[in-house]
């Protein structure tokens, strides 16, 4: 009886967390991610950058974000860096088609996720499943925007163990899989930017990412 009951607690729980805290749990523990990242709405961090903590009930400020190194220069020059970097993927949501973005950099505690909708962040399992199709797909749709951004920290994680001699063949099999999605993709004449850039790591990079994002929400779809 008393497991049942722990067992109802914990189901409870879970469905009233939000659907994108409820998914990032499954893909923290299938790759182990070492970083934990601090996720903001486009909204928030508005409110966060041009308007200061404490407006429209703001929990964080920009210095809570940044590692002190001791040096009030040094701090400064982060503190600024930082606004400056923050200041500009606000520009690019606005103006652009720009859904969701990663920071990272050494003067940052955790790297940061930005997601241009707050729908996925808000919403509880439990309101999830109320909604129709429609409203379904749309929020899924947010969830892998968050995913793909935490595909780039599992790529980062990820990335030096790839060039190690003994993970040379899953190297070549991930960059395998990468090339040939390519290649399909032009074939069918649909233009995939992210894939092409002259850069072929960040291409790569963003392969991986949108695998990641595509993996971990196949799982939670089960469950969904």
């Amino acid at each position: 009886e008393k497991s049942n009951l722990e067992r109802d607690r914990k189901e409870e729980k879970q469905r009233n967390r939000s659907l994108f805290s409820n998914v990032v749990g499954k893909l923290m523990s299938t790759y182990n991610l070492k970083d934990k990242p601090t996720v903001v709405s486009l909204e928030q961090l508005k409110d966060l950058v041009l308007r200061g903590p404490g407006f429209s009930g703001s929990m964080i400020n920009v210095l809570d974000l940044l590692r002190d190194y001791g040096h009030t220069q040094a701090n400064l020059a982060n503190e600024q860096s930082l606004r400056d970097t923050l200041k500009a993927v606000i520009e690019s949501m606005e103006s652009g088609g720009v859904k969701g973005s990663v920071i990272t950099a050494r003067y940052l505690k955790t790297p940061i996720i930005i997601m241009k909708n707050k729908g996925a962040l808000n919403i509880s399992i439990q309101e999830f499943q109320k909604l129709n199709l429609k409203d379904k797909k749309a929020l899924l749709g947010e969830v892998m925007v968050g995913l793909h951004e935490y595909g780039h920290l599992v790529f980062k994680q990820e990335f030096a163990n790839l060039q190690l001699d003994s993970n040379r063949h899953i190297k070549e099999r991930l960059w395998k899989a990468f090339t040939t999605t390519r290649n399909n993709f032009y074939t069918a004449n649909q233009n995939v930017a992210q894939y092409e850039q002259e850069n072929q790591k960040f291409a790569f990079e963003e392969w991986y990412a949108d695998q990641v994002a595509a993996y971990v929400t196949r799982l939670k779809n089960q469950k969904l």
